[in-house]
């Protein structure tokens, strides 16, 4: 379980890596605080350009899926 865990958030960080290094989406805090909203492709991949796909949820819905096929009854939770 604990290695299916690790493969599993192993491959969602490589493959969250890879589509923000082509999409280009500004954090929500700029355009509160700042006015702007930016999104495309292929530009700054650094700080307040970086915020899709989200790292956290990817983890935790991959996390989920593999805890899900170890233990089918949590799979509801």
């Amino acid at each position: 379980a604990g290695g299916r865990l690790l493969a599993s958030v192993a491959l969602a960080t490589a493959i969250k890596s890879a589509v923000k290094a082509v999409v280009v989406r500004t954090r929500p805090y700029v355009l509160a605080e700042e006015g702007r909203y930016e999104t495309g492709l292929m530009g700054p991949n650094e700080g307040p350009y970086n915020s899709f796909p989200s790292g956290h949820t990817a983890n935790a819905v991959a996390s989920a899926r593999a805890v899900a096929r170890v233990w089918p009854e949590a799979t509801l939770p």
